[in-house]
Parts: C-alpha cells; structure tokens; sequence
C-alpha cells in the first residue's frame, strides 16, 4: 500500500550527534515522540526533497549528519543532511515497514521478509541478519462482518512492522510470529523470545529494567529486558464476532511511572509501569487508538483513528 508521496521531504538539517538526534521510532527508547525545538524546528525554513520511487510508510530517524528512509520498495536510504545527496542504498529482499534504529555506528530494521538486518550506519554494508518465523498482516475469520467459513481475510489497516528498540547493548523488536525478541545488538545473537497469544506489530518501549509491548491477543506486557520473563500483563477488551474491537495495534509510549497506550477496544489506557495496574481510561467512543501518544512535562497527546479527534489530556489525570 502507498501511503506516502514518492517526494521525501527533509525539513530539518542535523550537525554532530546531540539532543537534537531522532535514533529511532518516536525518538528515543521510550517513545517521548519529542524533540529539541532549537535542534529541529528552526531549520524548517531549509527544506529539501530527494525522490524516493517506492511508498514510504515507515518513519525516518536522523542521527548526526544523516538521515535514513526505508521504504516498501525494499530500498533503505542513507540521506547526507549537509550536502542534499544520496550517501548510500541498501536493497533488502522486500518492503519495509519497521523504522529504522541506529545505535554505536548500527542500523537495524525488520523487512516483510521477516529478517532483522544490521547494517554499518556509515557505509551500509550488511553486517548481520535474524529470520523470524514470517511477517505478515493480522487475520481474522468474520473480519469486519465477512462471511465465517471463507478464507481469512487480511486486516487493511495493520500497515506496520514493529520496529526495533536499541538499548543496553540489545536489540528488541515484536514480529507477526507473536514473538518478542531479543538480540545481541553486534552479534545478533539470540538471547531471549517470548510468545504472547496474537502477532506484535506494535514497537517496543524501554520502562526501567522492562521492555512494554502490545499484542493483537489484546493484551499489553512487560517483560524483563535481561531474560525476557514477564513481569505484567493487561488485558484490554476483545469481541470475536466481527474481530474489528481486538488487539493492541499501538505502541506504548512511557513517561516516568506511567505507560500509556491505546487498543482496538475503542480505549486509551494510563497504566502503572511497576504493576500494570489502570491509572485511568480514556473512552474514544468506539474508535480505535492505534497510533503512538507523544508526551512532555504537561500533557499527554494521541490521535483516534476513525473520528478525527486529536485528544490532548494533562497529565497525570489518575482520577478520570
């Protein structure tokens, strides 16, 4: 699915690795989706294009002097910031949907193909890769009201991969085979996986020692980023007649104590980073809440998905 133009436009030029750096998706482990206003938004006046011929749905990050695109074309971009020029293309074996993460000189993303693949951040020479057990969209029987007995449709609206999460020397991603994993960030390595009960395309976030996902079971856990046992898991609301109120499509977003994340189930959810226990929930109405909230010292803001909303809620709001 195209979802973008093939024109990338770059808005802002980066120097030297600083505050104003997005690494990964939603700019750093825990999915604050802010950035330095003077690092970013004073250069929106500088604007630049480079042609991508392919559809975009992945985010970019920009580290230092480069700023890299994948696209579901199978290429990833290496952008040089300073001189508005192609620095160098990696063509994986098929789209790619996750944002990238760069980390220690690394870039690391998950292609449809279900490989996670390191690459030098400043050369793009392929470094290492790790296979899943495949990639593909959530089905369901019954989706949206279809016939029962006939072959499981597709989810039209699951667009993405879940992208990966640098920290610690590790590297942590969800994949469609409904495992969280695990990796030695220059290896490879596999270190740990956990299974849930549904694909994970929601993108992990780093809350202390534990690492928060969602589910398509519906469910939000938090595991141990050393061993991967499961430290909590909350269970949002499911029905199975027409499969469309079912998963956590959205990643969490962590700000101090408090994971905030939305679900199919028409709900965004405050929840205590140690217990997992609900602070509060916001009612969409029966809309779903499947993009990432982006936080700062004030408020907490996130999107609904079928009814144009923008929700901007203070926080902490531990009483509504």
């Amino acid at each position: 699915m195209r979802l973008h133009r093939l024109l990338f436009s770059v808005v802002f030029a980066a120097t030297a690795a600083h505050a104003g750096d997005w690494p990964m998706f939603m700019g750093g482990p825990q999915h604050a989706g802010v950035a330095d206003a003077d690092a970013v938004f004073e250069r929106l006046a500088s604007s630049w294009q480079f042609r991508v011929e392919g559809g975009i749905s992945a985010s970019p990050v920009a580290v230092g002097k480069q700023l890299f695109a994948a696209s579901e074309n199978g290429n990833l971009y290496a952008l040089d910031l300073e001189a508005h020029r192609l620095q160098w293309l990696f063509h994986a074996r098929s789209g790619i949907a996750s944002t990238p993460a760069v980390a220690d000189g690394m870039l690391y993303f998950l292609g449809r193909d279900g490989r996670l693949q390191a690459l030098d951040a400043a050369s793009g020479k392929p470094l290492w890769s790790f296979r899943t057990q495949g990639e593909a969209q959530f089905s369901a029987p019954g989706l949206y009201g279809q016939p029962q007995e006939q072959e499981l449709p597709p989810d039209p609206w699951d667009l993405y991969l879940s992208s990966p999460l640098v920290h610690g020397g590790k590297v942590y991603f969800g994949s469609s085979d409904e495992r969280v994993y695990a990796l030695d960030a220059r290896s490879g390595k596999l270190l740990w996986a956990y299974k849930t009960g549904g694909i994970v395309h929601s993108s992990p976030a780093l809350s202390g020692n534990n690492i928060v996902i969602g589910s398509w079971d519906g469910a939000v856990y938090a595991l141990d980023a050393e061993t991967g046992e499961q430290r909590w898991r909350v269970q949002t609301e499911t029905e199975q007649k027409q499969s469309i109120l079912l998963g956590v499509q959205a990643s969490p977003t962590v700000d101090g104590d408090t994971v905030y994340i939305g679900s199919r189930d028409g709900h965004f959810y405050a929840l205590d980073a140690d217990s997992g226990k609900q602070r509060w929930r916001w009612d969409a109405k029966g809309s779903w809440v499947v993009g990432t909230a982006a936080v700062d010292r004030d408020s907490v803001y996130f999107g609904t998905s079928d009814t144009g909303v923008v929700v901007i809620r203070c926080t902490p709001a531990w009483s509504m």
